[in-house]
């Protein structure tokens, strides 16, 4: 008989994908979002899937040899707010529940995905958290930090993988990730240039994208390097206090007279009003201490506001009417990538402009 897997916070199902080219069978899958759950049971018609895993009883988790888990990264991403186990809405929790079916069940072996800042989170207090309970449920662990481009497949995705095998069955002493290789990777290997089925950009995204390079073209010009840092413009002027207590649970007193987002005077009657007046994630009200990341991120931007003040006022004119997550933009294409957008693969995220190195011009 095949080996009997499980596929939780399944996704797109690239466990699945993997393992049933392997000539494993997938018994049971769970997935939170609906629309997800219906592209998967477009891919895999004959794998019954389920919703929200926590409303499900341990119990009913079908026997398998093998748990599959990319269990929601949210809470450690760099991306996110960074609360781990302690995340608002309860995702950090949800490895609780894998270790609940993995008490349940004992499978032979454990497959986990995670942002590779799952590895260093909280002081490295979150990974010793999560190998001590894998260790206590009897399992031997071994991890790698990988990404796709390694391996010559064009996306820049650093991601923690962990692999786990009962004690009673052995040891992880011969086991080897793959090993990173240098590869080229071209983005016409997957993409139809061809394709005239497609979404233009809108003439206000080409103009967001023409005022950003102007920065990048002003950045060099003045003998600068791009920063390799977020490039968080809404501080780009500011000077409201951050690093002692967050301007959430500071007076109005404190926070008026001062400069907020884009370095406009704040100048609110209320608390709620001079927060409205900073940028978006200075808003927040879950600490009293913004964590150390974005005290960095905030201390940088300030610096290089301060350093380049000269060119920078009159480019942020140009932003002004931007919304948030346009004006952010982070460069992730290296030193020694050529300073032009045009020829990168641009993501667009909820949070800011993200540009990957990747041969492939936008259309």
């Amino acid at each position: 008989m095949p080996p009997k897997f499980i596929d939780l916070f399944a996704g797109l199902g690239g466990f699945h994908l993997a393992l049933e080219k392997l000539g494993c069978e997938c018994v049971f899958a769970s997935e939170l979002k609906e629309d997800l759950q219906k592209l998967y049971k477009i891919n895999f018609p004959d794998t019954p899937i389920s919703g929200d895993i926590t409303e499900i009883p341990v119990e009913e988790i079908p026997s398998h040899d093998i748990l599959c888990a990319g269990f929601p990264c949210q809470p450690f991403s760099q991306a996110g707010k960074r609360q781990g186990f302690n995340d608002e809405k309860k995702r950090g929790n949800l490895f609780d529940y894998i270790c609940a079916i993995l008490d349940k069940r004992n499978p032979e072996y454990v497959l986990l995905e995670n942002v590779s800042n799952l590895k260093g989170h909280d002081e490295h207090r979150t990974w010793k958290t999560i190998k001590r309970k894998l260790d206590e449920l009897n399992y031997w662990v071994t991890d790698e930090i990988l990404s796709p481009h390694q391996f010559g497949i064009p996306q820049h995705r650093r991601r923690i993988y962990i692999v786990c095998v009962r004690k009673d069955l052995g040891t992880l002493e011969k086991f080897a990730f793959p090993q990173a290789r240098k590869s080229t990777c071209d983005i016409r290997k997957i993409i139809d240039q061809q394709e005239t089925n497609i979404i233009k950009l809108k003439p206000d995204t080409r103009n967001q994208l023409a005022v950003w390079q102007e920065f990048i073209d002003l950045t060099i010009q003045h003998d600068k390097a791009i920063p390799s840092f977020p490039i968080w413009a809404m501080e780009f002027g500011a000077d409201y206090d951050f690093e002692e207590k967050a301007p959430a649970f500071q007076s109005v007193a404190q926070l008026k007279g001062r400069k907020g987002k884009l370095g406009n005077p704040i100048n609110g009657r209320t608390l709620e009003e001079c927060l409205k007046q900073l940028p978006k994630y200075a808003q927040t009200n879950t600490s009293e201490q913004f964590p150390r990341w974005k005290i960095q991120y905030i201390k940088q931007n300030r610096a290089f506001y301060k350093d380049n003040k000269s060119w920078l006022d009159t480019w942020l004119q140009k932003v002004a009417d931007f919304d948030n997550s346009h004006l952010k933009m982070e460069w992730n294409c290296g030193k020694n990538a050529t300073p032009i957008i045009e020829d990168k693969i641009v993501q667009f995220r909820a949070s800011a402009f993200v540009s990957n190195y990747l041969h492939f011009r936008l259309r």
